[in-house]
């Protein structure tokens, strides 16, 4: 995981580049404060179309799946935040066929779906800070990028970043993996701190790999 605190916005001015639109939204908000504004999401996807992957893609990371939760073992997944990315169609012609999506843009969402309807994946506009899903009911969590938009600093108190990793915990079963694709200095204070918050000092994340990349 690189370690550049502003990675994000290299991001966000290559993806707003790409879609040749200014980085501020309407209100006029600055663009770190826009990353954790669902209104911001929901205006930029209305106005594009295609594929775009934050940080990595599949391709790039299917050693980390292969090694620690294969296809082989047909885990449930859920994808955080999944936007237009292409890691789960990706993903499903890998051998991943159980994987739910979520995003808090109703525009995406239903782009998603229409393209990949044929796929058989679940598709739901949905907060994460919130999920509506039963507890311990996946075997992997995916997030790169959603996390980090909602921080808005490098320490643990972000209140949308807690609640997103609190809820990841709740809806995986015992075991289950959370694969977080970071690029803030906080991602660390962050997980710890949402499960100690919401469920005690008995929950406890294990780290199987902390990698920079």
């Amino acid at each position: 995981m690189a370690l550049r605190s502003d990675e994000l916005g290299a991001a966000v001015a290559a993806y707003v580049g790409r879609c040749g639109s200014s980085g501020s939204s309407s209100s006029g908000a600055s663009p770190k404060q826009c990353y954790a504004d669902a209104g911001y999401w929901e205006e930029r996807f209305q106005e594009t179309d295609g594929m775009f992957d934050w940080y990595t893609s599949y391709k790039e990371m299917s050693g980390i799946f292969a090694e620690f939760c294969p296809a082989s073992s047909k885990p449930k997944v859920l994808m955080v935040g999944c936007g237009n990315s292409a890691m789960s169609a990706d993903m499903h012609a890998a051998g991943y066929h159980s994987i739910t999506n979520i995003d808090i843009s109703s525009a995406v969402v239903e782009k998603m779906a229409s393209q990949f309807a044929e796929l058989g994946l679940e598709w739901r506009v949905m907060d994460a800070t919130a999920m509506e899903l039963d507890s311990e009911s996946f075997d992997l969590a995916v997030d790169k990028g959603t996390v980090d938009a909602m921080m808005h600093s490098t320490s643990a108190a972000c209140p949308e970043a807690l609640a997103t990793c609190a809820e990841v915990w709740r809806t995986l079963r015992p075991g289950g993996l959370f694969i977080l694709v970071s690029h803030s200095r906080g991602r660390q204070a962050v997980v710890e701190s949402a499960v100690l918050q919401r469920f005690g000092p008995d929950a406890v994340w294990e780290y199987l790999e902390l990698r920079r990349c």
